[in-house]
């Protein structure tokens, strides 16, 4: 009778339990998680939820063009609404910079450049380099640039310097690239593009061609040539960045002529102008250090030293001219008498 009066008990403790839990007490409840339900220890299991296949996200390619209209010879041409927008997004440190990037690229008719800080130095009115290099950085994180990145996804910097994408007014203001990509999409450690050249068009920088059709994508259209001094003439001529409108050729061109690759739709491959510059500087910032401070004769343990100084600078996003203008600069400049490379982490930035 103990027995019963026991199991009677706890069922009837169990059946109020699960109504205050707002349940019913069923039969497949197991003796231990009927004990649970009644010590106040009963947990619903939930069948473990399965998150759903995500889908790869698309990889971003922008391109880098040639060819687009450039500025008459001696004059830099800047779009209406520029000034207004650099004066409302931009500090006057990254309007120095911006319209520096823009007479490199757009200035010269392509919609890119490569350039060193210690270049932008020179060249601006901006007096230091840790300056230059704040600038840069916040015209890249308000999109007005975006570094390009090689095929490894690194920042493509050579000894002439890095390599950016500089957006147009018209990209800004819209936040889509000619490509069709939302700036707002873009990563902040940049983007792979693809080096192509425009075919027989004349793009300006206000995204027209021709008669004010806006360019979009590859949309390449005339035969329109841009001549030296800025009027349009009618050519079916090849130059140096365009294609002959009829061109259908495959394979490879003689590379001692310096044409590049031409595709099956006569589109030209070419490795950029300022890839040509990447053998050609014989920067050594650990030689310039020491001849600036007096050591002709470098110990192998300084050079050592130096370059390891050389290549933790380069991967904090510094190219070789940049190192090369500090280590000849701080020698000259710094106040008091130096010794050792390790420096140069200082007065870079």
């Amino acid at each position: 009778m103990k027995k019963s009066k026991s199991a009677t008990e706890m069922r009837a403790k169990l059946a109020k339990r699960m109504k205050e839990m707002g349940g019913e007490p069923t039969a497949e409840l197991t003796g231990q998680e009927a004990i649970n339900a009644v010590m106040g220890l009963h947990v619903v299991s939930q069948p473990a939820k399965i998150a759903p296949p995500t889908e790869p996200k698309p990889q971003i390619i922008l391109y880098l063009r040639d060819g687009v209209n450039p500025a008459d010879r001696n004059f830099t041409k800047y779009p209406n609404e520029m000034h207004d927008l650099m004066a409302e997004e931009l500090t006057e440190y990254e309007n120095i910079a911006y319209v520096k990037l823009w007479r490199e690229s757009w200035g010269y008719g392509r919609n890119y450049c490569r350039i060193a800080y210690s270049t932008i130095l020179e060249n601006t009115s901006l007096r230091s380099l840790s300056t230059v290099r704040r600038s840069v950085g916040g015209l890249r994180e308000k999109k007005f640039i975006i570094l390009v990145l090689d095929k490894d996804r690194g920042s493509d910097t050579t000894k002439a310097g890095t390599l950016y994408r500089v957006f147009t007014p018209a990209e800004i203001l819209k936040g889509l690239a000619d490509e069709g990509v939302p700036l707002a999409d873009l990563p902040s450690e940049g983007v792979f593009c693809e080096n192509i050249v425009t075919e027989n068009t004349v793009i300006n920088a206000d995204n027209t061609v021709g008669n004010d059709t806006v360019f979009t994508g590859n949309m390449l259209t005339g035969n329109s040539v841009q001549a030296e001094h800025g009027q349009s003439e009618h050519s079916t001529m090849s130059t140096q960045n365009m294609v002959t409108e009829n061109t259908v050729t495959q394979g490879k061109v003689d590379s001692a002529s310096g044409e590049g690759v031409l595709t099956e739709h006569g589109q030209r491959e070419q490795h950029l102008k300022e890839d040509s510059l990447k053998d050609s500087l014989s920067l050594n910032p650990v030689d310039l250090f020491y001849t600036g401070i007096g050591q002709t004769k470098i110990s192998k343990a300084k050079r050592e030293r130096g370059n390891k100084v050389v290549q933790e600078l380069k991967a904090d996003g510094f190219s070789l001219e940049d190192i090369a203008y500090a280590a000849e600069w701080t020698p000259k400049n710094a106040k008091e008498e130096v010794y050792d490379m390790e420096i140069l982490k200082h007065t870079i930035g």
